[in-house]
């Protein structure tokens, strides 16, 4: 019994092993071309692991690449759900903040994923994610007796336009802090909706 635990734990490091460098790999490789210009090939090269090995794991590159994406908003979700229901201006800015934080943690990793090329149906999830859980209701009590359909226009053009930040903020090298991000987000957020709310009446 013992000998086969022992053996267990053995496979189950050598399979964190594999799948740890497989996707270190991709990351890599992304840097350099889109997801669908990769192989398998390419993969097993850079990693030092056969194909074999590969296809123990993962269908396809792109097989590996959703499942990068999923553990990335599965890991953004937990980070999250930390903290308390983000329900005011204040809450929102300490949130977007610690999106920042998450972002500077993994920073090789969001820099391919959120970059021109990489995948726009992740980016697209991340987005509704984003508006759903952070963005939509706050604004929702900013904006007052607003209408919904409002709402939804200015949460949405506050996420677009919170991604391509984010990716300016990685091609810069992220040299302002997570703090400072933050700041600049919820200003352009809020007092943006204000002077359209005032621009109306």
């Amino acid at each position: 019994m013992v000998i086969r635990a022992m053996g267990g734990e053995r496979e189950d490091r050598r399979v964190k092993y594999s799948k740890r460098v497989l996707k270190e790999s991709l990351i890599k490789l992304l840097q350099q071309k889109p997801a669908d210009k990769i192989s398998v090939t390419e993969l097993c090269a850079l990693s030092g692991l056969n194909r074999s090995t590969f296809y123990a794991h993962y269908g396809s590159p792109s097989d590996l690449l959703l499942q990068v994406e999923r553990e990335v908003l599965d890991a953004l979700d937990r980070y999250l759900e930390r903290f308390n229901v983000i329900d005011s201006k204040t809450e929102v800015r300490q949130t977007i903040r610690r999106i920042f934080d998450y972002i500077t943690e993994n920073a090789d990793l969001c820099r391919v994923l959120l970059a021109d090329n990489g995948d726009r149906t992740f980016q697209k999830k991340l987005l509704n994610y984003v508006q759903q859980q952070v963005i939509r209701e706050p604004l929702a009590k900013a904006a007052g007796d607003a209408d919904r359909e409002l709402i939804e226009y200015v949460s949405r053009f506050s996420i677009d336009g919170c991604v391509g930040i984010i990716q300016k903020w990685l091609e810069k090298g992220m040299t302002k802090t997570p703090e400072e991000m933050a700041d600049i987000i919820i200003k352009l957020i809020y007092q943006g909706l204000s002077a359209y709310l005032v621009l109306k009446q």
